[in-house]
């Protein structure tokens, strides 16, 4: 799925994905939601204003970071993911804007590494988007 050169460096990029934290995802809510505020009414508000869905999309890079080599691994939470996502009525094409904000959010916080994780994290969406489609929720 992803080659070695990727891999590689997605996993080199852990440390600085660590000493980011939730600030990486706290950087990319606020893009997506200036660039694109119809999204906020699929998000629950009072989880953006509290942390928890910036803190549990923090949680999710990092796991998906960390089983970069075993993708596989992540599969039971990926795949309650797409279940919640399919009760909200994700649609396919939210799933490209989510994408690009996360990009350009890893663009933009991380330098030296990014480019990989541009190759990195576009899988990550659409498997998530896959599994939806898959399971008949999409």
């Amino acid at each position: 799925m992803l080659d070695a050169q990727t891999i590689a460096t997605v996993k080199a990029t852990i440390p600085l994905l660590v000493e980011t934290g939730p600030k990486l995802t706290a950087h990319f809510y606020d893009r997506m939601f200036t660039h694109n505020p119809e999204l906020k009414e699929i998000f629950n508000m009072s989880n953006q204003r509290n942390g928890d869905q910036r803190e549990a999309l923090f949680n999710a890079i990092a796991a998906y970071a960390s089983n970069i080599e075993n993708l596989p691994a992540l599969l039971p939470a990926v795949e309650k993911i797409a279940q919640k996502h399919t009760s909200f009525q994700i649609k396919p094409e939210q799933y490209n804007i989510v994408g690009e904000h996360l990009l350009a959010t890893l663009d933009e916080m991380f330098s030296p590494g990014r480019k990989c994780w541009t190759r990195g994290v576009k899988p990550m969406v659409y498997w998530l988007m896959y599994l939806s489609i898959a399971s008949g929720n999409l």
